[in-house]
Order: structure tokens, then sequence, then C-alpha cells
């Protein structure tokens, strides 16, 4: 009902939720989630950008929360807007 998932990956827990309520039932072609990952001492939000209607980009490593995300929005292309990768 609330966009906000639970993740665990790497043998520990990890948070990705949104703002806008319309994520779950009928997401936009393109929206913002926050990823907060305990362990990676965060001093800021990291800020995804998913976009429904792009294809996922290709890239030399697999990303786990990237391939997270897309067993809700398939094939979505995700942008760590500047940020490093988490794999």
């Amino acid at each position: 009902m609330l966009p906000i998932w639970i993740i665990c990956s790497e043998s520990h827990y990890s948070i990705l939720f949104g703002t806008d309520l319309s994520v779950v039932k009928n997401p936009p072609t393109s929206f913002d989630l926050i990823y907060y990952d305990e362990l990676a001492r965060q001093e800021d939000d990291i800020l995804l950008t998913v976009s429904t209607n792009k294809a996922a980009a290709k890239s030399k490593y697999t990303i786990p929360i990237d391939c997270t995300m897309r067993t809700k929005w398939n094939n979505a292309h995700i942008d760590w807007n500047g940020r490093t990768q988490i794999l």
C-alpha cells in the first residue's frame, strides 16, 4: 500500500522508499526513490530515479539494488544521479 520496500542484500537489510503514493499502484514513467543502507554510514540520502519508459542501461557490474527494483518495474532504467552505485 505504501512505497516502502525492505531489501535483504549482501547479508544485511536496507530500505527503499518513495514519497509519491502513486508509485505503488499507477507509477508515472519517471519517479524518485530514496535508498538508505545503515551499514554504508550514509551522510545524506541516495536519490535514485527510476524510468519505466527507458530500457535498462548495460553495465559491466551486476548491481543488486537495480536487479531488485526490476522485480517490481521490469527492465526499468535506474539512475543513481551521480552517486557511486552500491555493489
